[in-house]
């Protein structure tokens, strides 16, 4: 007996092959669900990148309308402070004003009306003295205080011993 191979005697006709899951139904079964996988993936992908250029749209809009706002604002205060600094500058001290005048005043001359005219910026100052010589003495110091540069006389009058001035100063 002598080279008889005993399995081989069992009939082959008892294996059965299956039909449904052999290996090629194996592969494409494993490729359908790779697929199936990565088309999920792309398209959830894609509703992020949607999303995210939304949320980015969004931000840029914001951003610039806050942008926007800083920038109203502050030219908003940069006219409030130009417009305070113009009414600062254009306005006058009046009590500062009447100080320096009264410390110009000569001894020889008495003040007897003061008035400030703060829409033509002119100031008109009355007053009296003994003799014409201290009028144009008290223009001078008016002028070297530097109460004034523009000063004019605009009435001048003598009764009874006492001489009656007008000044108009311009500011």
């Amino acid at each position: 007996m002598e080279g008889i191979n005993l399995s081989s005697s069992v009939p082959e006709g008892n294996q059965r092959k299956s039909r449904f899951f052999n290996g090629s139904t194996f592969i494409v079964f494993i490729f359908i669900v790779l697929c199936s996988a990565w088309g999920g993936m792309y398209l959830y992908g894609q509703s992020l990148v949607k999303i995210l250029q939304q949320k980015q749209d969004t931000f840029t809009t914001k951003s610039q309308e806050i942008k926007n706002d800083k920038a109203n604002r502050t030219a908003e205060l940069d006219a409030r402070v130009k417009l305070a600094q113009k009414q600062l500058k254009d306005t006058v001290n009046t009590d500062e004003l009447l100080t320096q005048l009264e410390a110009s005043v000569i001894p020889n001359i008495r003040l007897t009306k003061y008035e400030f005219n703060a829409e033509k910026k002119v100031i008109t100052i009355a007053g009296e003295t003994d003799d014409f010589q201290y009028i144009p003495q008290q223009i001078e110091g008016f002028k070297a205080k530097g109460v004034a540069k523009d000063v004019a006389v605009e009435s001048l009058e003598k009764k009874e011993g006492v001489v009656s001035f007008l000044f108009k100063i311009n500011l």
